[in-house]
């Protein structure tokens, strides 16, 4: 009866029942520090983690040199530690060339598809329902909110412009 507070309903399979997770923080508003990423290698290691499953990946790559970049760095010496890392493929996909991750000493993970569809419905104050593909875990309980458009959202918000928010 594995699920996401009620969604996706399931069992879980493949877990040690033994298993424990350890999160580090290394990703801010601002960017991925890359000396944040390496001491959290070295936490992790130090900590007596058996896998480290690193989601982080640039839009571009910075090199294609193994030594100077910092996930490559940082798998390697987990790695050369007894560590299994698994790291994301990238997010830019699926284009010729768009893989950010191709470390050989370490296991590369691209996303799939979900078996199941989740859907939500909105209740306008005219009673009407929409019904729409998202996870929603809330109720509102018969608050009303004006529906906006979605590059309008941003302004409300320190740091962000039109262009981050617009649905296009």
């Amino acid at each position: 009866m594995a699920s996401m507070l009620g969604l996706a309903q399931g069992t879980a399979r493949g877990g040690v029942p033994s298993a424990r997770i350890a999160v580090y923080k290394v990703c801010w508003s601002d960017g991925c520090n890359e000396a944040s990423i390496l001491a959290a290698f070295d936490d992790a290691i130090k900590d007596g983690v058996d896998i480290l499953s690193v989601s982080i990946s640039e839009s571009v790559s910075k090199t294609n040199i193994h030594f100077k970049d910092v996930l490559s760095v940082g798998s390697f010496h987990a790695m050369k530690h007894g560590v299994l890392t698994v790291l994301s493929a990238g997010n830019t996909g699926p284009y010729p060339k768009s893989l950010q991750n191709y470390q050989p000493w370490a296991i590369i993970v691209g996303a799939s598809t979900l078996d199941r569809k989740f859907v939500t419905k909105v209740k306008t104050g005219n009673n009407i329902a929409y019904e729409g593909i998202s996870l929603n875990t809330f109720d509102l309980k018969g608050k009303y909110y004006p529906i906006i458009y979605g590059g309008d959202a941003a302004k409300k918000r320190p740091g962000f412009d039109q262009d981050s928010s617009s649905p296009t």
